[in-house]
């Protein structure tokens, strides 16, 4: 997007772009080809062609129909918006499957703050108290003591 910005080209790929049209009255009221419309057509193809080879291979055929920027653009961001739901699905699913087993609690607690980091990267923040449940409903029966505890407790469980 910095690329795009930077050659002033937003407005091709956001579809805030009104297409000058593609002929004009000229002089003794001839259709003549329009030139704006021409340079649109040379930016918008030069930008698909940049566009599509910054997709993977085995992604390509999802752009099939897709002739313009805007067209191009629209299908990466959908593709992208569905991987990054599947990353968080499989990030959620991960996070509440997990158990303690043998590790160290200091590493079983490490991996779970790396999952909500990374989920807290695609903007699903799990709030202190959710991962506190997290780690307890996880906890084997060795950890009897630290549940009952921790349901005595009047103000909410920190992390650290």
């Amino acid at each position: 997007m910095l690329i795009i910005d930077g050659y002033w080209l937003t407005d091709y790929v956001s579809g805030n772009f009104t297409i000058p049209l593609k002929f004009v009255l000229g002089q003794e009221r001839k259709l003549i080809s329009n030139l704006d419309f021409a340079l649109y057509q040379q930016q918008d193809k030069i930008l698909v062609s940049w566009l599509l080879p910054t997709a993977s291979s085995d992604m390509l055929s999802s752009f099939k129909g897709a002739n313009t920027a805007h067209e191009v653009w629209s299908k990466a961001c959908l593709l992208f918006v569905t991987a990054s739901n599947a990353k968080v699905s499989r990030l959620k699913h991960t996070l509440h499957s997990l158990k303690k087993g043998n590790p160290l609690v200091k590493e079983y607690l490490a991996k779970i703050n790396g999952i909500c980091d990374l989920l807290a990267a695609f903007g699903h923040s799990i709030s202190n108290d959710e991962q506190v449940e997290i780690i307890l409903a996880s906890l084997s029966v060795d950890f009897e003591s630290v549940l009952t505890i921790a349901s005595f407790a009047s103000e909410s469980l920190c992390l650290d």
